[in-house]
């Protein structure tokens, strides 16, 4: 938490305190609180020179208020809001405990706070190319928005000079590549996985967004909370629409009805994340790790129906093939609303599966 005075243009004095991804202005007893779900806040700058910030102006829809800043601060202020979460840089609060995996674009890896030596999950993007740049604003993006106990809590984020920072919660248990290989999956832990999975695939459709990269290694399974995590938003999307607090899945959690339509997806397709939890699910049914990156949600029948051929059930290969072919589905807006109850009844014919 970082304190800047602030003095409103009517000369009361007001402390600001920068929270993760709002600001408290303090006055006295009153405290009001702006959230910013996005890395455009609805801000105005105005300079009281060629490099020093004089004031800013909040935008709202029913009024705009304007805020006097302390020049030697302004410009700190502005780059926080804009993702500078820390000014004096991540390595002044945390240090690299353990790097967990690497990718592409960058390292997760485990954290502990130099202060308080309490352990997070960080992630590390680097910088130079604009689809880095890309991954590093949807991660963000779609994690201050979706807030589900399925998905990681993000804390805050930092933009430096050679690399970006996600910092969350601490993630817990493994992933399900891992899972797989060394056969600790039983089958009432793969169906409680593939209920939740599903669940947090309609939460996140109901809310706008599309994972686009769900796979075994994004997904970690904790043993001892019997719960997933799905992880790795940089390729997720957002559907052309506007998303206010008053459509949440669950309930209103934030005053914040910020116009995410600003940052809408390219050639989403809303349906593949079911496709890709077929995918997971045949894994996970037959205990194997498949190479499925040929396999595209597209028209690839005769691919999909080898791997059906592999199971000799005829109701898990029916609903695998539900997923799989659903872009052949006609009625798709009510092809998700019965899909726990068949997880549920399969129970009995993935044990029997499972000991044939």
């Amino acid at each position: 938490m970082y304190c800047f005075k602030l003095k409103l243009l009517s000369s009361q004095k007001y402390n600001i305190f920068m929270l993760k991804d709002e600001i408290q202005l303090q006055h006295e007893n009153e405290i009001e609180i702006i959230k910013f779900n996005s890395f455009e806040p609805r801000l105005k700058w105005a300079k009281c020179n060629i490099s020093q910030i004089g004031q800013f102006e909040l935008l709202d829809k029913q009024q705009s208020i304007i805020y006097k800043i302390d020049p030697s601060v302004g410009i700190l202020f502005k780059e926080f809001l804009n993702g500078k979460v820390c000014y004096q840089g991540i390595d002044n609060q945390f240090k690299i405990a353990k790097i967990i995996s690497q990718g592409n674009s960058g390292i997760v890896v485990k954290m502990r706070h130099l202060y308080n030596e309490e352990l997070v999950t960080g992630k590390i993007y680097k910088q130079g190319r604009p689809e880095f740049i890309e991954e590093f604003r949807n991660e963000v993006q779609a994690l201050q928005h979706l807030k589900h106990q399925n998905l990681p809590k993000i804390r805050e984020y930092y933009v430096e000079a050679n690399h970006n920072y996600i910092i969350y919660d601490l993630l817990e248990g493994t992933p399900l590549d891992i899972c797989i290989k060394n056969r600790v999956l039983d089958v009432q832990q793969i169906i409680q996985i593939m209920k939740e999975l599903i669940r947090v695939v309609q939460y996140m459709q109901f809310e706008g967004f599309s994972h686009q990269n769900i796979k075994l290694e994004n997904i970690y399974f904790d043993s001892l909370m019997n719960q997933i995590t799905v992880t790795n938003f940089e390729k997720s999307m957002l559907r052309n629409q506007i998303i206010t607090s008053n459509d949440s899945y669950f309930s209103k959690t934030t005053k914040d009805e910020t116009d995410l339509n600003t940052f809408t997806c390219r050639n989403s397709c809303p349906y593949k994340d079911n496709f890709d939890c077929g995918l997971v699910f045949f894994q996970l049914i037959t205990q194997k790790i498949e190479d499925c990156k040929n396999i595209r949600y597209s028209d690839d029948y005769k691919k999909i129906m080898n791997l059906i051929t592999e199971i000799h059930n005829q109701k898990i290969s029916t609903f695998l093939l539900k997923l799989l072919l659903q872009n052949k589905v006609s009625d798709k807006p009510n092809f998700s609303e019965n899909l726990i109850q068949e997880i549920d009844n399969l129970n009995l014919e993935l044990y029997n599966y499972r000991n044939n």
